[in-house]
């Protein structure tokens, strides 16, 4: 390995792929029935390899660059006074070094210049510190909101609307056609096997981004479930909500909460393909980083539903949770919640560390809302119920 100018590094690794070469004497003569030796087999095992070895030169790279860091702020400390000089210093080894391969005199220094911490702010990191949290334990009470029955429970005990169900879930061998209804498998994420009949001959899956009929529809969800892509043959029965300005399924409406404050909103229509808008709370079309190759001029949501959503949101007692809903033709409909966007270390730089300050911030109030004896009365019924 050998760190270059500019911050890339180049790998010198055996193609292990590649067939050995044998360097011979011109005047060698090979023996009659001479076997040329047999390339190696590409299995997992060799991929694991070739993988371990570049997760171990990434790791040394990474610790080689800190140390030169480190040693190159240093020298800038003996041979300057300057603030302004120090500061921006400060500010560039924050956005270049890892939280942990900061040394305390750094830290101290931006403590000092009150430069603040900005570029250590880091919602693609703050999303894997949650998730080995919730491992450790024993705090885990935002986490039973990812089931759908708690948290669709929950916004009826805030007053959110949640679309009519049944209470009763049914084999997809019992589900029988009924337009106006929505057929949903109860563990499957991402839209997987569910079903949004209109009528008989008009059955959109979102998931797939196809309209069939009803027949088609279910020999399609049996298949996944003979392939494993749906775990349990368990179905429940939702309202049917159509869009807000179009005809078709409603679109989705997900907001980025932070204990009671809207960080983003995104909005996503499905048919006849998938689009994305991102908003500001404050009802501004921006960019992110993320989808913006599918970007699309959306119709938004009203001030009214912001503050809705941020009361609801101020019920969680988690600095972070993404509250979902559709935008039906009368308001927001309640649709699930989660604690771990999709694809959330797509966003740019500017936007991750956007993010990770509405985290920390709301970490903070809603330490302090504990202390003061803040119950969390709705969330705590819902769990009882389930």
């Amino acid at each position: 390995m050998r760190a270059q100018r500019g911050g890339a590094i180049s790998f010198d690794l055996p193609n292990l792929y590649s067939r050995p070469m044998r360097r011979r004497d011109p005047q060698d003569q090979p023996a009659e029935h001479a076997v040329e030796p047999a390339p190696p087999v590409a299995s997992a095992d060799t991929d694991l390899d070739v993988f371990a070895h570049l997760c171990r030169e990434k790791a040394e790279a990474d610790r080689q660059s800190a140390e030169e860091i480190v040693k190159a702020f240093r020298r800038l400390l003996k041979r300057t006074e300057s603030p302004e000089l120090r500061s921006r210093a400060v500010m560039a080894a924050l956005g270049a070094l890892e939280p942990g391969q900061l040394p305390e005199e750094m830290l101290r220094y931006a403590l000092k210049l009150d430069t603040g911490m900005a570029p250590v702010s880091s919602f693609r990191r703050l999303i894997p510190i949650r998730r080995q949290r919730h491992h450790l334990g024993p705090f885990k009470l935002e986490g039973p909101l990812e089931r759908k029955a708690v948290s669709a429970r929950f916004a009826e005990l805030c007053g959110i609307r949640v679309p009519a169900s049944s209470l009763e879930t049914r084999t997809l061998d019992e589900l029988e056609l009924h337009p106006g209804y929505a057929f949903k498998p109860t563990n499957a994420a991402g839209a997987r096997g569910v079903m949004l009949c209109f009528e008989e001959q008009r059955v959109f899956r979102p998931k797939e981004q196809l309209w069939t009929d009803w027949g088609e529809s279910v020999a399609m969800s049996r298949e996944m479930l003979d392939e494993g892509r749906i775990e349990t043959d368990e179905w429940v029965l939702e309202e049917l909500v159509e869009d807000v300005a179009e005809q078709g399924p409603a679109r989705d409406v997900k907001f980025y909460c932070f204990y009671g404050r809207v960080g983003l909103v995104l909005e996503i229509v499905r048919d006849p393909e998938t689009r994305h808008c991102w908003w500001s709370r404050d009802g501004e079309r921006i960019a992110t980083g993320k989808y913006g190759d599918s970007a699309f001029a959306g119709v938004g949501v009203s001030d009214a539903d912001v503050e809705m959503v941020e009361r609801f949101s101020a019920e969680i007692p988690a600095p972070f949770m993404r509250i979902d809903f559709l935008h039906g033709r009368n308001g927001l409909v309640f649709g699930e919640m989660g604690a771990k966007p999709a694809r959330y270390d797509r966003f740019d730089d500017e936007t991750d560390r956007w993010l990770g300050d509405l985290w920390l911030e709301a970490e903070g109030r809603l330490l302090n809302d504990a202390l003061a004896g803040q119950r969390f009365e709705a969330l705590e019924a819902a769990q009882a119920i389930h």
